[in-house]
């Protein structure tokens, strides 16, 4: 799973920081911050790093805006000790989306175990999305997960039926079988509702702008999505 990584902290400690997580395979999208961004609206499968060992650490981000605005996402705060983590910024670290990550005696960093904690929180991002998309999605959809997961974790990669396919390990005609159960009629209207419904838990649940959620379901045309969810709407209600 790639993602994006946003590295808040000192310019050098910004380039060490990037180059570990680079360094690793299949790295993620990196990108460096001198503070914390204005708005926090990042995608699902986005962390924000920041690394609180330098002298003049960035403020604490405000409980609200956490909850609104990194919902969706996942953050990474790097220490020295608890003692020297400000207090402001501890608690941060109890929300639920929030990893502390103390590094060894003398400052340095195990870059290993700085790549599978970012690793770990992508990893419980995605899950809440999934999980947040089949409530919206309703009970039918609870034992789809892997097919849910699936759209949810890569919606520019999954387009079309066949990618879906590909991503599952099984034939077109496999999967529309497995889809048959949703009642849906077609198998592009289960994507569509797929990410209708994780569409919905973005913005409704996690407070993000729907420019911004069209973006993280992988959708680039608002008014022909629209007119797709009308259509599986339509396939739903005579199905049911």
């Amino acid at each position: 799973m790639k993602g994006t990584v946003y590295v808040c902290s000192s310019p050098e400690r910004r380039r060490a920081i990037a180059g570990a997580l680079r360094a690793g395979p299949d790295p993620p999208e990196v990108r460096t911050l001198s503070g914390t961004p204005s708005r926090l609206e990042h995608h699902h499968t986005s962390v924000l790093v920041i690394d609180l060992r330098d002298p003049h650490p960035v403020e604490p981000v405000e409980s609200s805006r956490l909850g609104q605005g990194l919902a969706a996402a996942g953050v990474v705060l790097i220490g020295a000790s608890k003692q020297s983590v400000p207090a402001g910024w501890l608690e941060v670290a109890r929300q639920p989306n929030v990893q502390l990550l103390l590094t060894s005696p003398g400052d340095k960093m195990d870059e290993a175990r700085l790549r599978s904690t970012v690793l770990q929180v992508l990893e419980r991002s995605v899950e809440r999305a999934v999980a947040g998309a089949l409530r919206r999605c309703g009970h039918r959809f609870e034992t789809f997960q892997d097919l849910v997961r699936a759209v949810v974790a890569d919606p520019w990669g999954i387009r079309r039926p066949r990618d879906l396919a590909r991503v599952l390990g099984v034939s077109l005609p496999a999967l529309r079988h497995m889809c048959e159960p949703l009642g849906l009629g077609r198998t592009d209207h289960v994507l569509t509702y797929i990410r209708w419904c994780a569409y919905e838990y973005l913005t409704v649940e996690c407070h993000m702008s729907s420019a911004r959620a069209l973006e993280a379901v992988g959708v680039r045309d608002r008014s022909n999505f629209r007119r797709q969810v009308r259509r599986a709407r339509a396939g739903r209600r005579r199905s049911s």
